[in-house]
């Protein structure tokens, strides 16, 4: 079942001390609770927490028209929910096999066009790419946002994140629409270690894909 909006405000009023909602209602509490699910976004986007990580669909790189002339081109009709890029890896359209990963630059490398396109850069909000002489399909894969809270009915992108977020909005509510600031204080830090321990958790889950080890073998 998922977890609401309305759901992090039900508890973030508890917290107030106002359970029936009389003054912390979901109207005046909805500014709040976008101001926190945005602070975590930032959060977990710093460190790359894999629940904003998203892998985009399969895009076709057209060849150049001019490979000569064309020193750059950019990435055609990128996710409407990238935050950053993270990594691209191509091969020719059509093929099936594996793909190969691009290198990300500071800049579009002054090289000339081949059949592959080799290299990537994030320049101007846009990924830039040098262009290729053959067609070729990208995989994209890169942080993303969170779902922007916009009402009582939007659905949390990870369940987890419920208590911390509750602990948040109603810090911040507490501050600037109830100007109690001594618990709006209590509430900020109750929400940052909730957080901390989402983050630990996120992070314990990444730390658990172990690589095999390799047998040993003795050398004779």
């Amino acid at each position: 079942m998922a977890v609401l909006a309305s759901d992090v405000m039900t508890e973030a009023a508890a917290l107030l001390n106002d359970q029936g909602m009389t003054n912390f209602n979901t109207t005046n509490m909805l500014p709040f609770i976008k101001k926190a699910n945005d602070e975590l976004q930032l959060d977990l986007a710093l460190i790359g927490i894999s629940v904003i990580k998203e892998i985009y669909a399969l895009t076709t790189i057209p060849q150049l028209a001019d490979p000569v002339g064309t020193l750059s081109m950019v990435f055609p009709n990128p996710p409407t929910d990238m935050i950053v890029p993270v990594a691209l890896e191509e091969r020719k359209l059509g093929d099936t096999g594996v793909f190969t990963p691009m290198r990300q630059k500071d800049w579009e490398p002054n090289v000339s066009a081949v059949q592959t396109l080799r290299f990537w850069a994030w320049r101007e909000m846009e990924i830039k790419l040098r262009g290729a002489i053959q067609d070729n399909e990208v995989r994209l894969k890169y942080i993303k946002v969170l779902t922007p809270i916009v009402g009582a009915s939007t659905p949390l992108v990870d369940a987890l994140t419920k208590t911390t977020l509750a602990a948040r909005t109603a810090a911040l509510a507490a501050a600037f629409w109830g100007e109690d600031f001594e618990r709006a204080t209590a509430l900020k830090d109750d929400a940052d270690e909730w957080k901390e321990k989402y983050i630990a958790l996120c992070v314990n889950q990444k730390q658990s894909v172990v690589a095999r080890r390799k047998p040993f073998r003795a050398h004779r």
